[in-house]
């Protein structure tokens, strides 16, 4: 008799039928299945999360969500179906009952997680009329990978999910920044990771589906974290994004720098062509390390701020003749060609993140005051929103002014660099030696 048992925490036993699926599964297509056992093991009772297809007594298909947060938006889901029952509806029907699991828990987003190996995955997702979000690599930490410091006395490990609170407490201290007085140093400020311990986990666990564990280094002196550096992975644009390094230890930072970016190297897939980093203008250990070590600037932007309270809201939103409306599928190829490639997310990455809060605004005539009002007035119809933030190529005075008369006003200048890895693989890092003021950052074009 085939049922479905939807699932609020897992049995012992309920947990091992799982495994033996899992083994069969992978020895049948040669995979390695993402399916998160440490989770699995501890699912909350009070929460249906795991979707269990029986044939009898013999476990056939599973199907677990996977969210983070106390009420996410967004779902990861990932399951199974026995080789010998397939094509027989099994995985549409535990797809159709996660779905209104979370339709009921109102999330707005599933991932839904296949390898790219696995042909039955892929024709499933097909299959939905889903569309691919990224890619995640998997790979194994080899501990004697890691350089030694002799002179340091400094160890480096794995990021661990216990680190959040340690990790959030360094990006203080590296910013100068207070949860009470949130004023960015900008001398030690990097881009691209949050401040509160949510906002980090938040980017480190749910940042595609590549684990903390894969993507971060942590730097300890004395038992007492002292150094941050992850990377962010990219298949779509062959490029690994830097989120780092933080370092509080302002007299051997350059030292800690130069080995953590050196021990580095095992998380760069080798086919890839690009390293970015972006901070600062004013971060000056960043400077000289990265220009030391083939980071060139490809990209220089002010970001300017607008304050709720500055905001006239009767300016002007209405044209007769400009036809201004939220984005539709038929304007990607239209959206993709003024799209920059530089941009930090690309044109589909966008696309995909559009939601209530996400929205992307199209005027079918080029009238940049009427968009930018817009879309202002839209993001101040949320009491929670207090400034908005928006970023301009510091070569493009147009676009500067144009915000300019909206109200906005600058707040910090960020740059980018990026080295070509196919010129310059990953490699062990250098240390700076004497650094001219504006060696990065200036005289160069996007």
């Amino acid at each position: 008799m085939l049922k479905i048992l939807l699932s609020k925490g897992l049995s012992g036993d309920q947990l091992q039928e799982i495994k033996d699926l899992e083994e069969a599964c992978c020895e049948h297509e040669k995979l390695t299945m993402k399916l998160n056992l440490d989770m699995l093991e501890a699912r909350p009772v009070n929460e249906t999360n795991d979707f269990l297809y029986y044939d009898d007594n013999k476990l056939i298909g599973f199907l677990g969500l996977y969210g983070f947060g106390s009420h996410p938006k967004e779902i990861e889901a990932t399951g199974m179906v026995h080789p010998s029952y397939r094509c027989a509806g099994i995985f549409k029907e535990l797809f159709n009952a996660a779905k209104q699991e979370c339709i009921a828990r109102r999330v707005e987003k599933i991932l839904l997680v296949t390898e790219k190996s696995s042909d039955a995955g892929i024709s499933f997702a097909n299959f939905t009329s889903a569309q691919y979000s990224c890619s995640e690599y998997r790979m194994k930490f080899d501990k004697s990978a890691i350089p030694s410091f002799p002179d340091l006395d400094i160890l480096l490990r794995k990021a661990e999910h216990k680190d959040y609170t340690e990790l959030q407490q360094l990006d203080e201290l590296c910013f100068g920044l207070s949860m009470a007085e949130p004023e960015i140093d900008n001398r030690y400020n990097m881009t691209w990771l949050g401040y509160s311990p949510e906002e980090i986990k938040s980017q480190l666990v749910a940042t595609g589906t590549q684990s903390i564990q894969d993507r971060c280094l942590i730097a300890v002196d004395g038992g007492v974290v002292c150094g941050f550096l992850g990377i962010y992975r990219s298949e779509e644009q062959l490029t690994a994004r830097l989120l780092g390094p933080y370092i509080s230890i302002q007299n051997r930072w350059t030292e800690i720098a130069v080995h953590m970016l050196s021990a580095l190297k095992e998380k760069v897939p080798a086919h890839f062509k690009l390293a970015k980093v972006a901070f600062y203008d004013a971060n000056v250990n960043c400077k000289r390390v990265y220009a030391t070590n083939h980071f060139t600037l490809y990209n220089a932007k002010k970001t300017l701020k607008l304050e709720s309270k500055d905001y006239n809201s009767a300016q002007p939103v209405i044209h007769q003749e400009i036809n201004i409306r939220d984005y539709h599928p038929n304007d990607m190829n239209k959206f993709l060609k003024i799209h920059p490639t530089t941009a930090y997310f690309t044109g589909a990455e966008v696309v995909a993140r559009l939601d209530q809060y996400n929205r992307l605004i199209v005027a079918e005539q080029g009238i940049g005051s009427l968009l930018i009002n817009q879309a202002v007035n839209e993001a101040f119809k949320h009491h929670w929103v207090n400034h908005i933030e928006i970023s301009v190529r510091v070569n493009n005075k147009d676009a500067e002014r144009l915000y300019a008369r909206a109200g906005f006003k600058e707040k910090n200048v960020i740059i980018a660099l990026q080295r070509d890895l196919n010129v310059n693989p990953w490699a062990n890092f250098k240390q700076p030696g004497i650094y001219k003021t504006g060696q990065v950052g200036r005289g160069q074009k996007d």
